[in-house]
Parts: C-alpha cells; structure tokens; sequence
C-alpha cells in the first residue's frame, strides 16, 4: 500500500486513542516504518528476499514501540499507539500486490498471501480515499492535523476560521457559563446601599 494510506491510518489510530501530538506524529512514522526493508535495493541488495520478512513481521514492531514511546509522555498508551499503527502496515499490505508476507519471519519462513490489489485500482483508490475522507473528518472533529509536530495543529490556521472545530464549538458555552456564575457570585456577595443602611422602618434604621 502507498506510504499516504499507511501514514494517515497511523495517526487515526493515535487519534482515536487520544495520545497526544508527539504520539500522534510518532505513529504515522511507525506506520510507514516497516517499508524500511527496501532499503537493499539501494546498495544493489536482493530486495526480493528482504521486502515483507525483515520489516513486515509481527516482531521487529515491538522493540520499534518501545524506543519510541520513550520519547513520549504516556508511555504504554504511546507503545499501544505505536504498535497497533506498525500491524495496521501488515495488515493493509496483505490487500496490495501479490507479494507474501512473512509475518512470522524469522521463526517461520511461511508466506502468508495477500488478495492482489493493484497499484491505481479502483480498491487501491478507494481505500486511499476512504482514509483521506476519514481523516478530514477527524481534523474537523478535534481540530487536530497529521502535521501538527511540524506546523501549528489548529484547523483555523490551514483553511482559516471557516470551518469551526468541535472544540471551538464547545469552548464558548463553558466560558459563557463562567462568565455568568462569575456574575451571580459578584452580585450575592455585593450589598446595596439601602441595605447597607437598612430600610426605613426597620429596627436598626
């Protein structure tokens, strides 16, 4: 699968368990990080072997967890985050190309198969679409952006104030009701000039 699906799936999943923005940057990378088994094919490596067992198996994504939450302030809600973001990565590669993957490897050498789909075919595509529409959704909902480690998270500052975020909406109510018992407090504790004095007729008057 393209590194866009696999990159917005991990930040969704962070997002969904409301880790924060580091976690949530962090886990984008995981998601894309098993890919890192291409790297053979840059010294001339016989990328055949590598592709889907060294970087695609269940293991390699533990240790890949553990040193990244380390950097992260909830550490076994970031080593959830990081990891269920690296299995989402096998598990939308047993979708694309027929290519096996050895997600036991190297305890076991099997291949488990994948259903075939094509770079560019209409489920390649509608499922990069279903994740960018998914993820569109979450930016309105949270106000929160894929980017957000690199550039301000705030929806407002990509697309302006057009489209208020969830927690824009929420926020003016609570103030509102603040403001108001602020109010109401003031206005318990004050004590008016007549009663200061006390009313005609009254025995202290």
């Amino acid at each position: 699968m393209d590194p866009v699906t696999h990159g917005l799936t991990g930040w969704l999943i962070a997002t969904g368990l409301r880790a924060d923005a580091r976690t949530r940057t962090f886990a984008a990378v995981a998601a894309i990080a098993p890919d890192v088994d291409w790297a053979p094919i840059l010294w001339g490596g016989d990328v055949l072997t590598a592709h889907r067992a060294v970087g695609h198996n269940v293991w390699v994504g533990v240790p890949l967890a553990a040193i990244l939450a380390v950097r992260s302030g909830k550490r076994w809600r970031s080593a959830a985050a990081f990891y269920l973001a690296f299995l989402s990565h096998l598990a939308w590669d047993l979708t694309f190309v027929d290519w096996p993957e050895k997600l036991l490897w190297p305890l076991s050498q099997h291949a488990f198969p994948t259903l075939g789909w094509q770079p560019l075919s209409a489920q390649h595509l509608l499922s990069l679409g279903a994740v960018c529409a998914c993820t569109v959704v979450v930016m309105i909902w949270t106000g929160f952006a894929p980017w957000e480690l690199f550039h301000p998270s705030r929806l407002d500052i990509v697309i302006g104030r057009t489209v208020p975020t969830r927690g824009a909406k929420g926020a003016a109510p609570d103030k509102e009701r603040s403001d108001q018992g602020a109010v109401s407090t003031r206005g318990r504790g004050a004590v008016s000039p007549n009663n200061a004095r006390g009313q005609p007729g009254d025995p202290g008057a």
